[in-house]
Order: structure tokens, then sequence, then C-alpha cells
């Protein structure tokens, strides 16, 4: 009796000694603070994608946004310390990226649509574009910015316009008896019905999407046609050189004939700043970019930025 009572004490205190090792070991998991040097198992992110190559992207503003003032802030990134071109339907401008590669710029709009390219090169002279379609209207309500639809009509109803867009896609565009306005710019502007639109009109229409990736147009453009833009920045070094006409030869080798005959604007960077210089200070060996209406292989200038000085 005295041996089993033994036993029954012996193997108690190993059962009990067992258990509270396991609790003080649980105890010690829960309480245990992380390495301070590991981060917590939420906060371990791959590291953010490098762009390791010259790239273009537009931040501000969206495709084919409604912009209600005169111009607008073109922005986004690029690589460090690029040259950047912006052109509209109207003029162009050139800007500098930053040490991170930021750039902006101001662009003027005119009425209807806008087309603008935005080009930047590195200091190799590679060049990328990207193109942008801005709306200037002042319709929109108490001056918001909208959204735009733009295309060729497809189908006509009381309550819907198809569309088909310039990528191609079909889009619907809800349109009211008694809020939506027409107007037909394609000489001068004047107010039509819905009844005067037709299949195969060109058309903007401007308003606000309703949720489900229609747009409920506060207002209707018929307007001409978009055409592929004929403004282009080429960066290049001058072949041959007279004040007047001159060639320059691309990066890829291909040779384009440059018209300086009218008024041409002429800049160069010093420190980091865009001066004005003279277009009789250009020689053979220099290296431009030449911004201006394209016609096969020549270019009629507009602006030309001295990039180096030989």
């Amino acid at each position: 009796m005295r041996k089993e009572i033994l036993l029954a004490i012996i193997l108690g205190s190993v059962l009990g000694g067992a258990l509270a090792f396991g609790i003080w070991r649980m105890n010690d998991f829960f309480d245990r603070k992380p390495d301070q040097n590991e981060p917590p198992p939420s906060d371990r992110k791959s590291p953010p994608k490098q762009n390791t190559g010259f790239f273009l992207e537009i931040s501000e503003p969206a495709n084919q946004a409604v912009i209600p003032a005169t111009s607008v802030s073109v922005e986004g990134y690029t690589s460090p310390n690029a040259l950047i071109t912006i052109t509209t339907n109207d003029e162009s401008s050139l800007t500098l990226s930053d040490t991170e590669g930021r750039y902006r710029s101001e662009a003027e709009l005119s009425g209807g649509v806008n087309q603008i390219e935005v080009t930047g090169f590195d200091n190799s002279g590679k060049s990328l574009s990207k193109s942008l379609l801005l709306v200037h209207s002042t319709y929109l309500k108490n001056g918001e910015h909208g959204i735009s639809l733009i295309g060729t009509v497809t189908d006509l109803s009381e309550s819907t316009i198809q569309i088909k867009t310039l990528s191609g896609e079909i889009e619907q565009i809800s349109v009211n008896k008694d809020e939506t306005t027409y107007a037909n710019i394609m000489k001068s502007s004047r107010e039509i019905e819905f009844t005067d639109l037709a299949l195969g009109d060109f058309i903007v229409a401007i308003g606000k999407s309703n949720g489900n990736d229609i747009i409920e147009a506060q207002r209707i453009l018929v307007t001409t046609a978009l055409s592929e833009s004929t403004i282009r920045a080429v960066w290049g070094e001058v072949k041959t050189y007279n004040t007047k006409e001159f060639i320059i030869k691309d990066i890829g080798g291909n040779d384009w004939s440059i018209d300086a005959k009218g008024g041409v604007e002429v800049t160069k960077l010093v420190e980091d700043e865009f001066k004005k210089a003279k277009l009789t200070s250009l020689k053979e060996g220099d290296t431009i970019i030449v911004i201006g209406e394209f016609d096969k292989e020549e270019i009629d200038a507009n602006q030309i930025h001295l990039v180096t000085n030989n």
C-alpha cells in the first residue's frame, strides 16, 4: 500500500511539473516581444518596383477631362532632369523634370477638344510620347470639372445616344430632354435640338458619371472628327545650317528639313533655367530639339531648343 501511495505521489509530481512547464512556455511565447530589427508580418512588403529605364507618365489631368478654365496644369513623372515638351492645338512649351523626375507645365486650351502631346527626352536623345484629349467648356454648372465621351454616333433613342469611341469601343450616353442641351460647333457655334442629331455625327458628350460607367450628358457638341496631330518634337544634330532652312539628323539616322522662316523662339538652359537665345547662334554639329508642324520629312519650326552648342 505504501509503495502504491509513494508511486502516486511521484507520478503526480511529474505530471504537475510538466503541466507547469507547459503553461510557462505558453506564457513566454505570447508575452515575448518581437525582434525590433524584424518588421511585423503586416509590414513585410516587397520593395516598390523601380523604373530602371527611361519612362514617361502623365498624372494630371485625366484623359478626356472637361476643363472650365482656359489653361490647365499638365503634371507627371519621368526620369530626373529630362527635357519635356508639351504641345497643344496652338502652342508649345518646354520644361525640365526635377531631381525626382516630376514635371509640371501650364497648357493653354481653346474651346472644344484639345489634343495635348507630351514628349520627354533623356540626355541621350531617346524620346517617349504620351497623348491627352481635353475638352475646354464652361457649360458645366458652378465651374465644375467633368468628363467627356468622344466618338461617332451609331444609334439614337429618346434617352440614350450610342457612340463608337476613338478606341473603337461602344459606349452609351444618357440624355434628358429637359436638361441636356445641344450645339453644332463645326464652323460657328449654334444651338441645335436632339432631333438635329444624325447617325455618323462626330460628337463630344460633356457631363458626369452616373456611377454605372454611363455619362449623364449636360451638353452635346457636334464637331469635326479629330485628325492626327501634326505637331512633333524632334531631337537631332544640325547637319547643314543656314538661318532660314537647315537639316538635322535624329538619333535614328533620319534627316529632317527644318523651315525656320517664320517667327521661331530659340532657347537654351542656363543653370536649369530656360533663357532666350539667337537663331544665328546655331551651327553645324549642335544638338537641338525642334518643335513644329511636320509634313513628311519637313518641320515648320515654331520653337528650337539648343541642347548642346559645339
